[in-house]
């Protein structure tokens, strides 16, 4: 299984496409940077299954600053506007290619910490909650 993390004001009204073939495990606030509210909807979905949830959740991001993104111990699937990015846990230039796309959407660089986030949701987070 992966998990997926999205946040729900990054998404066109505020709600997942639906239907999606993920399991919703649960929704937390947190700060993202450490300053903006969101609110966060943490999925469950299979190996199989997880580009065709990625590219449904790249369709209704807001077309900037925002991404969702899927993973486990190996791999993570970083979901843009209207794309979907792959990064191989042991692929430093993946991430570097992930955070050259997330560029051009506006995303901070100190949000999108892809290596870090392979053992801890939030790095850019001023109070760590582990994966």
């Amino acid at each position: 299984m992966m998990r997926g993390l999205v946040l729900m004001e990054s998404l066109a009204g505020g709600r997942l496409p639906m239907p999606l073939p993920a399991v919703v495990v649960r929704q937390y606030p947190h700060l993202l940077g450490g300053t903006l509210p969101v609110q966060i909807t943490e999925l469950s979905v299979t190996r199989h299954r997880v580009l065709t949830v990625a590219m449904q959740v790249a369709e209704v991001l807001l077309p900037q600053r925002f991404y969702a993104h899927f993973l486990d111990d190996e791999r993570m699937y970083v979901a843009f506007p209207n794309c979907v990015t792959v990064i191989d846990r042991d692929d430093p230039a993946s991430a570097d290619t992930a955070r050259a796309v997330g560029a051009l959407f506006d995303i901070p660089a100190a949000q999108m910490r892809f290596e870090e986030m392979f053992v801890n949701d939030h790095p850019d987070s001023p109070r760590t909650e582990a994966a």
